[in-house]
């Protein structure tokens, strides 16, 4: 679902978008997801994975959106 917005001009090349936006848990996950992949990829790069190259990762979180809806433990 999108959140209210409204789109304003001030300029005929500018505009603005003013929205709210609140994160659920759900939203929380996702960009933890994102982050998460996004992490591994640049890793891959880094060392010169292919992308056809198997790799094997251990993941383990200590905050998940269930157990606290505030921000990861890491922060």
């Amino acid at each position: 679902m999108l959140p209210d917005y409204e789109i304003t001009s001030a300029h005929s090349r500018h505009y603005y978008l003013n929205s709210t936006c609140e994160l659920d848990d759900a939203l929380r996950a996702e960009g933890l997801a994102s982050e998460i992949v996004n992490r591994v990829q640049k890793t891959r790069k880094e060392h010169g994975f292919n992308v056809d190259d198997r790799i094997s990762i251990h993941y383990e979180a200590g905050w998940t959106p269930a157990r606290d809806s505030t921000t990861p433990a890491s922060k």
